[in-house]
This record gives structure tokens, C-alpha cells and sequence, in this order.
């Protein structure tokens, strides 16, 4: 689904910020100013009687982060002595 407003991008960028507290991308130091990035480009103003000139987050740099093989896999067959 093409993205319509701002909005839409800024809901799409708190999505993504959510997958990557979620999945522990957040607790990466790429992952983390990833996160700080989007936060400083999202909700700023109103979009309709304030429009910005924002610089938004390139594919290549959230590919990145999402590329990155994270130091613990879970899996649906880990107890918790082993999570711990």
C-alpha cells in the first residue's frame, strides 16, 4: 500500500521502532541510533499548516540494522533455565 500523508510514514517509522525494541535490534548500538533517527524525524508539526523539509531514513540504512545476525536467537523450545 503506497503511503498517502506524512502520517502514514510517520506511522510506518513507529512500527519499525516497535519491531526493533521488540526483537532486540534497540539493545545494538546500530540499533539504537537507527531508533534515534527515526525519532527525530517524526511528528514535528502539523503537516498541514507547518510543512517541513525533513531528511528521512534511506531502505539501505534500515537494512542495515535489520541485517545484523543478533547474539541470541530465541526459539519456541527454550525453557526458561535457558533464557536465563
Amino acid at each position: 500500500m503506497p503511503f498517502q500523508t506524512r502520517k502514514d510514514i510517520d506511522f510506518c517509522f513507529l512500527c519499525l521502532s516497535l519491531y526493533l525494541y521488540k526483537y532486540d535490534y534497540f539493545y545494538l548500538s546500530e540499533g539504537r541510533s537507527l531508533v534515534l533517527n527515526i525519532s527525530k524525524s517524526i511528528n514535528k508539526a502539523r503537516y498541514s499548516n507547518k510543512p517541513l523539509k525533513l531528511n528521512l531514513l534511506s531502505l539501505d540504512d534500515i537494512n542495515k540494522v535489520l541485517f545484523i545476525d543478533l547474539p541470541i536467537k530465541l526459539t519456541t523450545d527454550m525453557n526458561h533455565l535457558t533464557l536465563s
